[in-house]
């Protein structure tokens, strides 16, 4: 009889850390989309600021600015969404 019920209270919070990490991961996920978007959509930007910048100079810096952001974004792309590598070793533990 404590046996089950410590079962039941076990799985209980099994569910709610499953919950919870479900809830996280597709946070993560939807931050890794808009990262994404928003860097190609800073891409576009600056790339069409340096295609018709008036001078050299316009051009060298709006495409450094855009180089500079670009990097950014992927540096913090990674970051986001690091759940699928290291998964294996949880499912080698769950089977």
């Amino acid at each position: 009889m404590i046996l089950l019920a410590l079962w039941k209270a076990i799985h209980a919070r099994l569910d709610n850390y499953h919950q919870i990490a479900t809830a996280q991961a597709c946070q993560s996920f939807r931050n890794v989309q808009m990262a994404k978007v928003a860097g190609f959509v800073l891409l576009i930007v600056f790339a069409t600021l340096t295609l018709y910048a008036q001078s050299t100079a316009v051009a060298v810096v709006t495409e450094r600015v855009g180089r500079d952001i670009g990097g950014v974004c992927r540096l913090h792309q990674p970051n986001l969404c690091r759940f699928p590598e290291d998964s294996g070793h949880l499912s080698a533990l769950l089977l």
